[in-house]
Parts: structure tokens; C-alpha cells; sequence
């Protein structure tokens, strides 16, 4: 209780504040389903499904099945449960045992099928990241990563994936991202960018991060024109001051300084540190901006110094 009363307090601006002196469990439950509609649009839509998953379950435990078994069909036909293919499983398999229950053998077998492919690819999903998470850690913390080993483990769960998981290929890139170096590297940076960038709704969340992956890759090998020409059409596909947005920005101003755009790069820092946002990045966040803006400062008073001496 006293983590969900600290959660609303310290972020007020999520939340629609309604707080007695004397609160319940519940009442502070119920400001936390409250939360308002923030960040991404996957991000909305998880919250949107999951309030209705929880708010359908209620009506199935009060018994009040005349309105939740059509609603849960409903739901299943109306929503993208990409991201919660557990919520998708729970509720076909209520409906599987209504059916039954009722003797309506072809929908029970119908959610029966559904109810085991929801499942199915929900553990194909942890086990995909259960092993993304293995290699993070011993690429982390500096230990040997067998690549051959992890390559079959890689092959196995894939030859199990019966339909699409964009939450699946997502650590599937990234394993193969942290494997291989170079040109195989960018090579998985774009596969991944085209399925992101193909699937039938957008998902920001992981599309801009292969972004930022394929386009620091190109600052590492100093391929700085490449990132000036190519970066700048990924900020109309983000909100200005967004996080992914400062991300791209941030990547650009570093191919600008590298260029000797100096003037671009301070108008382009200018730009990121006057928007309300900036103010929220993280601490860590903030100095890697200030050692940026330093080091535009600093280019800058080396070419005026030129300039004087010449």
C-alpha cells in the first residue's frame, strides 16, 4: 500500500488525484486503473487492454456471464493482443470451459485451439527473452558468450514460432545484434528495422530502437554524412520531445559536430534544450547533452580562433 500511495504522491501528473486522509487498498487501486492515457501509442493501447482484461474478468467473477462471454468474444476479435497474448489465453480458455459447459462442442474446440496458440507463443515469448536477458548479462559483465550454442538455442525456439510475435523477433534482433559485430551487425539492424517498419500497426517503441542501434553504428565507423543525410527523416515519425526524438537528436548533433557543421549543431542544441521536456530526461541524460553542448562551445571557439588567424 505504501508503494502504490508513493507512486501517485511522487507523479501526481498521471493521475487523477483524489486522495481522503483515510484511503483503502482499493481506493489507491483504483487510482492507479485511472492512470491517464501517457507515452507511446503501443504503450496506450497495452493500458487500454489491460484495463479491459481486468474490468471483463470482474464480470466473469460476479458470475455475470450473459454479458462477459459475448464481451470476451468481442474482445478478442476488436483488440491487438500482440503484447498480451497471456490476457488473449486466459480469456479463451474461460471461454473454452463455458462452452462445455454448455455443450456447444465447436466453440469450445475453437477456443480450445486459440486458448493453446495464445499460450504457446506467450512461453515462446519469455523463453526468447529469458535468453536475451542470459546474453545481456554476460556481455555485461564480461563473460564468454559460446555463440555457437546460443545460435542453436536461437534456431530451436524459432523452429517452434507458429505465428508472428513482434515482442519475440524484437529480442530475437537484439540477441543477433549483441552477437555479431560490423557489417553482420548493421546487416540484423536493418532486417529488423523492415519487419518493424512492415508491420501491419506501428510499433515505436521497438522500431526506434533499431534506430538508434543502426545509427550510432554509423558514428562509430565515422560514416558521419551518412547519419547527417539519413537521420533527419525519422524526426517526422516522432514526436518533438519525445524520448526517441532527443535520441535521434542527439545522434545528428554528434554527426553535425563531427562534420565542423558548428553552427547547425549549436541551433539544433538550442532547439532540444528550450523544449519543457529536456527538463525530465534523466540525470545521466543531462550530462551527456552538457558534455555535447561543451563540446559545440568548444569546436566553436577553436573555428572563431581559426578564423582570427587567418
Amino acid at each position: 500500500m505504501n508503494y502504490i500511495l508513493k507512486a501517485i504522491t511522487d507523479h501526481p501528473e498521471a493521475f487523477e488525484m483524489n486522495l481522503a486522509e483515510e484511503i483503502s487498498t482499493d481506493e489507491l487501486l483504483q487510482i492507479i486503473y485511472s492512470a491517464k492515457k501517457l507515452g507511446t501509442s503501443i504503450q496506450q493501447n497495452s493500458m487500454t487492454i489491460t484495463k479491459l482484461y481486468f474490468g471483463w474478468l470482474v464480470l466473469v467473477k460476479l458470475g455475470l456471464r450473459g454479458v462477459a462471454i459475448p464481451l470476451g468474444d468481442d474482445l478478442l476479435k476488436s483488440y491487438n493482443w500482440n503484447n498480451h497474448y497471456q490476457f488473449a489465453a486466459d480469456i479463451c480458455n474461460i471461454l473454452m470451459k463455458h462452452n462445455f459447459m454448455f455443450d456447444n462442442l465447436i466453440e469450445a474446440e475453437k477456443y480450445e485451439r486459440m486458448f493453446k496458440e495464445y499460450r504457446d507463443i506467450y512461453n515462446l515469448e519469455a523463453e526468447m527473452e529469458t535468453l536475451y536477458c542470459k546474453i545481456i548479462y554476460k556481455n555485461d559483465h564480461g563473460i564468454h558468450i559460446d555463440k555457437t550454442s546460443i545460435n542453436m538455442d536461437l534456431e530451436e525456439i524459432e523452429s517452434r514460432l507458429k505465428f508472428d510475435s513482434c515482442k519475440y523477433h524484437y529480442y530475437y534482433y537484439q540477441c543477433q545484434c549483441i552477437l555479431n559485430e560490423g557489417e553482420d551487425f548493421e546487416k540484423w539492424c536493418l532486417i529488423a528495422l523492415s519487419y518493424f517498419k512492415n508491420l501491419y500497426f506501428k510499433h515505436e517503441i521497438y522500431y526506434n530502437i533499431f534506430i538508434k542501434k543502426l545509427y550510432t553504428y554509423y558514428l562509430s565507423i565515422d560514416n558521419y554524412l551518412k547519419v547527417y543525410l539519413e537521420i533527419p527523416k525519422y524526426f517526422n515519425e516522432t514526436k518533438q520531445g519525445s524520448k526517441s526524438w532527443f535520441r535521434f537528436q542527439f545522434i545528428y548533433i554528434s554527426a553535425l559536430i563531427n562534420l565542423v557543421k558548428v553552427e547547425d549543431a549549436f541551433k539544433e542544441m538550442t532547439l532540444c534544450q528550450s523544449l519543457k521536456t529536456y527538463k525530465n530526461l534523466s540525470e545521466a541524460h543531462q550530462e551527456e547533452w552538457q558534455y555535447l553542448a561543451d563540446t559545440i562551445k568548444s569546436k566553436s571557439q577553436t573555428k572563431i580562433t581559426i578564423k582570427k588567424l587567418k
